[in-house]
């Protein structure tokens, strides 16, 4: 009798069990209670992870600060070469991550100031029968091309860190106007000719040029849901004084993806 009394009293426990595990109410209140502590988390602490949608209201119209990463841009250009010929100027293309990485505090009605850290590949592309020619001494001048030479094509490879400063404003739910300035650290320049003789190809390369390592640009531009459009303009000469011609004032317009 105490044996089937105790067997009976396991089989109700187990019962009561499996219609916890089976009541919507618990379930409920089990989500309740993580949203509650998820709610408490997030007023504790305003740093948040972007890509994560939030829909929660505590934060809304709050200054919080944000990790973040924005995505590439392909720009197009010119530059002055005023040594080389008087209104001579060269084509220039670039294109990078403006931030591989960021920080950015976002407050008030959809404002944004960010700093962050990126990378840029930049090149310049001399036309009207210019090249650029980099002596033994390590200085670069920009000289007529070899009129023996056909095809000739000379171009200029910089490779840049960038770290932007910018401010931005949001419009509706998907607009943004974004401006700042960006100081560039330009880490490694090399030039490369080539040209072709009797339809026999040939090319020059010159390593490690003598450019500015600090330079500063002024950006802007429009975003619409990610997709965008941004100018540039670099008005600094490109190689430190004395180790090239007088080479500046480069001006970018271009397609934002992603920011």
């Amino acid at each position: 009798m105490k044996r089937a009394i105790l067997l009976l009293s396991v089989l109700a426990m187990c019962v009561n069990a499996r219609a916890s595990e089976l009541n919507p109410s618990s379930a409920v209140g089990h989500l309740a209670s993580q949203a509650t502590a998820t709610n408490h988390n997030h007023r504790d602490g305003d740093l948040r992870v972007p890509f994560v949608k939030d829909d929660s209201t505590q934060c809304k119209g709050k200054s919080h600060w944000e990790v973040f990463l924005s995505g590439v841009y392909f720009g197009w250009g010119g530059t002055d070469a005023h040594d080389a010929d008087s209104g001579l100027l060269g084509t220039t293309r670039e294109c990078g991550i403006l931030n591989v990485v960021g920080v950015a505090l976002k407050f008030g009605d959809r404002n944004r100031f960010s700093l962050g850290a990126g990378f840029q590949f930049r090149n310049y592309r001399l036309t009207q029968g210019h090249r650029f020619a980099t002596a033994t001494t390590g200085v670069t001048s920009i000289d007529l091309v070899n009129p023996t030479h056909e095809k000739p094509a000379s171009d200029l490879y910089s490779y840049t860190v960038q770290f932007p400063l910018l401010y931005g404003k949001g419009f509706g739910k998907k607009f943004w106007v974004f401006a700042g300035g960006v100081m560039d650290w330009n880490c490694y320049a090399r030039e490369y000719y080539q040209y072709s003789v009797d339809k026999t190809k040939y090319s020059e390369s010159t390593r490690g040029l003598r450019q500015r390592k600090l330079t500063f640009d002024i950006v802007a531009g429009v975003t619409w849901n990610g997709i965008g459009a941004y100018f540039r303009y670099s008005p600094q000469p490109v190689f430190e004084s004395g180790y090239g011609p007088k080479f500046d004032k480069t001006w970018m317009v271009g397609l934002a993806l992603g920011f």
